[in-house]
């Protein structure tokens, strides 16, 4: 399997990553989106998500990386997550090309592009690399079922809640209430996934998709973490997290 794909080298007109960087010596990789730094602090890649079936090649990916090429850290934020972890971007240098990591393995199809509150524009960077990784049927791209979910599949959806994941398929019914409205991909709610968009996120999401109930009978692809309770919902809070992929 090709780790490193033609969507990995930064561009001089590239926003991400920031410019500059800090440079880091790498302990050892701690799994596929966790790195250990030499000072001992674990530092989790921003903006991406591993799915179960490509870490093993990832968490390789990442140890080629640290032993071949000097990297560089993009911290985001100040502080640590509850893990003690520090988002951050990482980037590096090889053979004369920079190399941002995080589109690294997108661009390899061993992540998929997950929105980090406060980026700024590298959602939709990441998004494009995803998008191409997955045209060229890269890395675990080519393999059926590895890198998104049937939300009517409900074994499979269930598995995956409360980690983040990208489910596709056809919105069957769309129920508008008071305080939300919900997408159901499962002609039993209780049964499939359904996606919960809360009133006070309507209009933004409206915004960019058109009227909800307009999505009935459409193919989407939505992405973020499923709720587990009596049901099996996904939670809207940003745009980014939903798009039309076939009407």
């Amino acid at each position: 399997m090709t780790l490193l794909g033609p969507t990995a080298a930064v561009s001089a007109g590239d926003e991400c990553p920031p410019a500059g960087g800090l440079p880091v010596m790498v302990d050892s990789i701690a799994s596929s989106d966790n790195m250990r730094l030499a000072d001992g602090r674990i530092i989790r890649l921003a903006g991406i998500a591993v799915p179960p079936a490509a870490a093993p090649d990832a968490r390789l990916f990442l140890l080629r990386i640290a032993k071949n090429a000097a990297i560089r850290l993009h911290p985001q934020g100040s502080s640590s997550d509850r893990y003690g972890r520090v988002l951050a971007r990482l980037s590096a240098s090889e053979n004369g090309q920079d190399i941002w990591i995080e589109q690294a393995l997108i661009g390899a199809g061993l992540a998929l592009a997950t929105l980090t509150p406060g980026e700024n524009g590298c959602f939709s960077t990441l998004l494009a690399s995803e998008t191409e990784a997955r045209r060229r049927r890269s890395g675990y791209w080519a393999v059926d079922g590895a890198m998104t979910i049937a939300p009517s599949r409900f074994d499979d959806v269930a598995a995956a809640a409360g980690r983040f994941a990208v489910y596709e398929g056809k919105i069957l019914r769309v129920a508008v209430r008071d305080y939300a409205i919900f997408l159901d991909f499962g002609e039993d709610w209780r049964r499939a996934l359904s996606i919960i968009l809360p009133r006070r996120q309507r209009q933004e999401v409206e915004g960019v998709l058109g009227p909800m109930q307009e999505l009935t009978g459409k193919t989407v692809q939505a992405r973020g973490i499923v709720e587990r309770g009596t049901a099996l919902r996904l939670r809207l809070t940003h745009p980014t997290q939903i798009r039309v992929i076939k009407d």
